[in-house]
């Protein structure tokens, strides 16, 4: 069924009462008899029963508040019966006022009715865009077309069959099963053997080169595995930011375990409790924090002495654990994340957002404990490039300029208050950056027109991802030209083996521009919570829209 869109916008209605008024002549418009003659019903009460049911079925309810003749009406919506039969069901009177009514109505955001063969749509200036009521009246004719086709309510779906491809045309671009068995060890040693006197770790006043780093991570991969570390195992790793935590982290990968990132600042509580939540028997530390060695059983430190050895007999694949992570998130209580080798994979391989190769120094600025380390280190040392490794605590807007002149950083990830505070400082601290990634939380329109205004050179990005998903689901490349006028910043399409989908609360599709709630799929999707089956099966839920975005 296609209906052709004739706008209607009378200069006096619209003047004299800040409405405006279009019309969509319906090509066939024999549904709406035929739906009408089944049901014995007159064809406004057909046409307001499918603007409930096109409510109720956007939103995932079972029921919609729909007004007419200056009254509010309440239209039961059931997930299946006799098409016919629901018809003639009469609306239930309500006291609550709708937001939209069947029948012309000045007391409402939107107003639909029939005339002839045509539908009217009729709506507030102030409280809806052009945009919007087009689609909704193009859903309302597909659904109402396929409705007369029908002969059951469960038959018919508010995404036809062509929007959903539509809707599912984006995830599909985004597959590429980059190494679907390679684990991160396994890529970053292809690195090292490649360019082993290229520098692979880079600070102030010192660097690592791959050669180096691999040997010195080999060493100790041996004394792990002699530990008991294995796969799926976590290990400890309290140690500040810096070179010793990344030798750390890589034997541990090639050890066949999972890092286990904590802030040696913690109370001591919390960090009594994410070990023994984690089970984890073994802690990598430092000498400077004698204290924290009686946090596991065994305590292993990167300085010690560790013979020279080859490499550790492979015992990871691409589904093992290569990092647990503890968040807080809305609950208060620490809960681990499990995230497995293909999704760091999937996070820096063959991607797009973002340009890595041997030219990359990529700013490793954040906690180990902040999934966005994930893409700082991983991101650069994977592709032969160098990871900046930044020397104290807190960045600042000086110490991000020192750093970015003197290891000439290419590649900065910042959360979005550090982002809005260097940039009230002064943005010309980040000059010098090719690609700059913010986010963690909706971005500031200000403060990113003044960054783009003071950085020419640099490209700025906004990344959005749950922990849950390993640091970026979207991403969105701002443009120079964002208008003045713009309240919000996109968080853009899906990266690399990424699905997202927009879904009610029956978790269906939802069309095109209607709100609903944001579902991840794909690679980066962690394996699920630590020991939290509960919280497992409401938060990881199986994929029903298109099971292939999880193979």
């Amino acid at each position: 069924m296609s209906a052709t869109l004739f706008q209607v916008v009378p200069s006096a209605l619209e003047a004299t009462t800040g409405r405006a008024r279009s019309r969509w002549r319906i090509d066939d418009a024999t549904w709406v008899a035929a739906l009408a003659e089944s049901s014995g019903c007159d064809a406004q009460r057909v046409g307001l029963k499918i603007w409930a049911l096109v409510l109720a079925r956007v939103a995932g309810e079972r029921q919609a508040r729909v007004g007419r003749d200056d009254a509010s009406w309440i239209v039961e919506v059931p997930d299946d019966g006799e098409i016919a039969a629901w018809l003639r069901e009469p609306p239930q009177p309500c006291s609550e006022p709708a937001d939209s009514s069947w029948g012309p109505s000045s007391n409402v955001a939107l107003s639909w009715w029939i005339d002839g063969d045509e539908l009217v749509g009729e709506r507030a200036l102030d409280q809806l865009d052009e945009a919007t009521v087009e689609r909704l009246a193009a859903t309302w004719m597909s659904f109402a077309s396929r409705l007369a086709g029908a002969t059951s309510l469960g038959d018919v779906d508010v995404v036809d069959d062509e929007e959903r491809a539509g809707l599912l045309a984006g995830n599909d671009e985004t597959r590429t099963r980059y190494r679907p068995r390679a684990t991160v060890h396994e890529l970053f040693r292809e690195q090292a053997r490649a360019r082993p006197d290229r520098p692979a770790l880079v600070w102030m006043g010192g660097s690592l080169s791959y050669g180096e780093l691999d040997a010195r991570s080999d060493a100790l991969a041996h004394r792990l595995v002699a530990e008991g570390v294995g796969p799926d195992i976590p290990v400890a790793v309290t140690l500040p930011r810096g070179p010793d935590a990344l030798v750390a982290v890589l034997a541990i990968l090639k050890a066949g375990g999972a890092y286990l990132p904590l802030d040696s600042g913690y109370p001591r509580e919390r960090l009594l409790f994410i070990i023994e939540d984690a089970g984890a028997r073994v802690l990598i530390g430092d000498r400077d924090h004698p204290e924290l060695a009686s946090l596991c059983d065994r305590t292993v430190y990167v300085t010690d002495h560790h013979p020279a050895a080859g490499p550790v007999a492979e015992q990871a694949t691409a589904r093992s654990l290569a990092y647990v992570m503890y968040t807080s998130g809305s609950t208060g209580t620490p809960k681990g994340v499990l995230i497995e080798h293909r999704s760091i994979v999937r996070l820096v391989g063959r991607v797009r957002y973002v340009t890595l190769d041997s030219e990359t120094t990529f700013l490793h600025a954040a906690p180990l404990g902040f999934d966005a380390s994930t893409l700082e280190i991983w991101g650069p040392l994977l592709h032969g490039g160098r990871c900046a490794i930044y020397p104290d605590p807190v960045p600042t807007g000086e110490g991000l300029a020192r750093i970015i002149t003197a290891l000439g950083v290419t590649h900065a990830w910042l959360t979005a208050a550090l982002f809005n505070a260097v940039v009230d400082d002064d943005p010309s601290h980040l000059r010098g950056l090719r690609q700059l990634f913010t986010g963690g939380e909706a971005l500031s329109p200000r403060h990113v027109r003044e960054a783009l205004a003071a950085l020419p050179d640099t490209e700025i990005h906004n990344g959005y991802g749950p922990t849950e998903c390993t640091t970026f689901t979207t991403t969105h490349a701002i443009a120079r030209d964002t208008p003045p006028t713009a309240t919000s910043i996109p968080i853009g399409r899906p990266i690399a083996d990424t699905a997202v989908y927009v879904l009610n609360r029956r978790r269906r599709l939802v069309p095109k521009g209607f709100i609903g709630e944001l579902y991840i799929g794909g690679l980066g999707v962690a394996r699920g919570y630590l020991a939290r089956p509960e919280l497992d099966r409401e938060r990881f839920v199986d994929n029903l829209i298109d099971p292939r975005d999880d193979d």
